[in-house]
């Protein structure tokens, strides 16, 4: 299911907010995630069908989860997933 997709980022709440367009990997209908230094954002979007290759995200209406780390540890976005909340921290864990 994981796959990358075109997202055209708006922000309605800021109107000095240019419209950003990149490509952004879906790990789920209604999720996709952006990786960057060490922080994890996922974004809840808009379900996004099959056939679907472009998605509109209002970054003022979609909820989200940042995860910072201490490391920058390689990112699995299959494992990501299907993996449950518990295996996600032991798997990410810095030992």
């Amino acid at each position: 299911m994981v796959r990358r997709v075109k997202a055209k980022f708006t922000a309605s709440d800021d109107p000095d907010f240019e419209v950003v367009e990149e490509q952004a990997v879906l790990i789920a209908p209604d999720m996709i995630i952006e990786a960057n230094d060490g922080e994890w954002t996922f974004l809840l979007i808009p379900a996004v069908s099959d056939d679907q290759d472009v998605v509109e995200v209002d970054r003022a209406k979609c909820g989200y989860f940042a995860l910072a780390m201490s490391h920058e540890p390689e990112l699995n976005y299959d494992f990501l997933a299907e993996v449950s909340l518990l295996d996600f921290i032991r798997s990410y864990a810095k030992k």
